[in-house]
């Protein structure tokens, strides 16, 4: 089984997870738990202009982010533009739309929202970023954006990736039912253009 193109995001599968972990089976548990089990354990982080976000990155092996550093501040730029696009969105939903906050992460690792860059292509298979339901909302958005299944490549995916799945998390202060994700996926598809 080959893939061509990446799932847009993996919230919705991991909401349905999340609803139907009961019914599983064990063996079905045991495989998905790799999915839901814990947050991702990266060795560096930023904190966005705002203070609102905390992401989360390395530098090495395979969840490694690009390491162009154009500022020469030792932060790599792909982190800190992950930064700034989270920011934006969120001012533009919740200062300008009126939307509610985002649904507030657990505090793991400080007050800040958390955001894992991380390597979310495997055999081909991947998806552009997710977002973990409540109780623990935190999002994760590929690291790079270099494998052939991505349309945006690069920083541009990274973009639009935060601007989609901070929609997501700003949704789920609203309601999170399964049967709504269709609606959820198309007006935070939207919200990447706004």
């Amino acid at each position: 089984f080959e893939m061509e193109r990446a799932v847009k995001s993996g919230t919705g599968i991991l909401v349905e997870l999340k609803e139907n972990w009961n019914i599983l089976s064990d063996d079905e548990k045991n495989f998905f738990s790799q999915f839901t089990a814990a947050r991702p354990a990266l060795n560096y982080s930023i904190v966005s202009p705002s203070g609102q976000f905390k992401v989360h990155y390395n530098l090495l092996r395979n969840n490694r982010i690009p390491r162009d550093d154009n500022d020469n501040n030792g932060i790599p730029d792909y982190a800190e533009d992950v930064a700034l696009a989270l920011d934006k969105a969120r001012a533009l939903y919740v200062d300008t739309l009126g939307f509610l906050p985002p649904y507030p992460d657990n505090g793991d690792d400080g007050p800040e929202f958390d955001v894992y860059l991380k390597n979310l292509v495997f055999d081909n298979i991947g998806s552009y970023g997710r977002t973990y339901p409540p109780n623990d909302v935190y999002i994760e958005i590929d690291n790079d954006f270099s494998e052939d299944i991505f349309y945006k490549k690069g920083i541009n995916g990274a973009l639009v990736t935060a601007a989609h799945e901070l929609h997501h998390a700003v949704q789920f202060s609203y309601v999170v039912r399964k049967q709504d994700f269709f609606f959820y996926e198309a007006t935070s598809t939207y919200m990447e253009d706004v």
